[in-house]
């Protein structure tokens, strides 16, 4: 980062005039599934209401369940609910994704293509495509302990399949991008084109990788966000997390038009703008119609302006702990990278800041929300709350809902006053 790197006052960064005093607390929380069910997706709705794709298993008849479930908010109630029949010839295949596309119609990926009209999802598919292709599936063994082994030490396995989708995104109506490969990476960026239902091919369409960045270094397309201060911009984080050696980052800007069309074979960036040398992004925030934010954690948040497209300051964050650790007033910086090896502290991958209503962004690090001034540089853990924080959450009104991927369960936190 270099100390001499510009900071947000030295290029005008806005200041935070009248900052809030945020009273972030949880209001209500759920469960979907039964204990140890799996979340995949979260979604926020259209309706105000919320979108989540899970798994169940049921140990007793040694199956597993998929389901799609929509909850009101603030209070999380149930408000619909489908369950999936995914057996085909004895292989069982999972949920993972779902979205609410522009034409406000929910689609989600299982055995096949399941597309519901509009927010109704009790009554089944509007329509479905045939079986997934395999190809764009990996396969996993899925472990039960045999239930007539009274020492639980017998394992019955049975096969699974899911599809290969780690992220999700619809920047033009019709055309969903997605990510994730055979290896559980985000090496690659694939197209599906679902505006014909008729004739839906269920095998998606590479249409960027690694390679065509890069033949050196084995890129992550980790965050896909469609501008919406300049609809033609696709703003794309390239990383490269290595902890044997320095880690790095780039921010790619496509034309998303271009980007989406299903009959070109070349896509190239518009722009290509370095982040850091040493460290990746973790969220990114369009602030307003000049900067784009991208959070490093450990490096602090680096500030392009997007109108030059150039890297231009970074807010070096320090961390004030109010009796938060038990000692009132002590201003720590982050852990480095070596220390987060040594300590095993999982950062995650949370794709999104959030620009609350006083200038002032919601962050996460370390399953801790934290309300951060980038021009004074410092940020403070939202009381109350700290064990909450997922990499999966959504904005829904004055409500974040974030979500255990783990165990399924879901909260509503409050950020205004309704």
């Amino acid at each position: 980062m270099g100390s001499k790197f510009p900071r947000p006052k030295d290029i005008g960064f806005p200041n935070v005039e009248n900052p809030i005093e945020y009273n972030i607390s949880k209001v209500s929380e759920g469960q979907a599934g039964k204990k140890g069910s799996l979340a995949f997706s979260l979604c926020a709705l259209k309706s105000g209401n919320i979108l989540i794709s899970y798994i169940t298993r049921d140990e007793k008849n040694l199956e597993m369940k998929s389901f799609l479930s929509i909850y009101s908010v603030p209070k999380l109630k149930l408000v619909e609910k489908y369950e999936f029949q995914a057996e085909v010839n004895d292989i069982t295949y999972s949920v993972v994704y779902a979205i609410q596309l522009k034409n406000g119609n929910i689609f989600s990926i299982c055995d096949k293509f399941y597309f519901f009209e509009g927010e109704s999802i009790a009554d089944g598919p509007k329509t479905t495509s045939e079986e997934v292709n395999d190809i764009s599936c990996k396969k996993i063994e899925a472990r039960f302990i045999d239930p007539t082994d009274i020492f639980k030490r017998k394992q019955i396995v049975k096969d699974s399949r899911s599809y290969l989708c780690d992220f999700m995104i619809e920047p033009k109506e019709g055309i969903v991008l997605y990510t994730c490969d055979t290896y559980g990476h985000n090496h690659d960026i694939s197209l599906l084109d679902v505006s014909n239902l008729e004739n839906i091919e269920t095998q998606g369409k590479k249409v960027y990788s690694w390679s065509d960045l890069s033949k050196k270094d084995s890129y992550e397309f980790d965050i896909i966000y469609q501008s919406e201060y300049y609809p033609e911009n696709l703003y794309v984080i390239a990383n490269v997390s290595n902890y044997h050696s320095n880690s790095s980052s780039l921010l790619l800007i496509f034309n998303s038009d271009d980007f989406c069309k299903t009959n070109t074979s070349s896509r190239k960036p518009i722009n290509k703008i370095e982040v850091s040398k040493s460290r990746i992004v973790f969220a990114l925030l369009e602030y307003d119609k000049t900067y784009l934010l991208l959070d490093t954690v450990n490096n602090g948040i680096y500030i392009i302006n997007i109108e030059t497209k150039q890297k231009v300051a970074v807010s070096d964050l320090k961390i004030i702990h109010e009796k938060f650790t038990g000692v009132e007033g002590m201003l720590m910086n982050h852990y480095t990278k070596e220390e987060q090896i040594q300590k095993h502290i999982f950062i995650t991958l949370y794709r999104n800041m959030i620009k609350l209503k006083d200038g002032q962004v919601l962050t996460v690090y370390d399953s801790t929300y934290f309300v951060t001034d980038i021009n004074a540089q410092q940020k403070k853990p939202a009381k109350d709350i700290q064990a909450y924080a997922k990499a999966k959450f959504v904005i829904s009104g004055n409500y974040i809902i974030t979500l255990n991927a783990q165990s399924a369960e879901f909260i509503a936190i409050k950020l205004y006053d309704d």
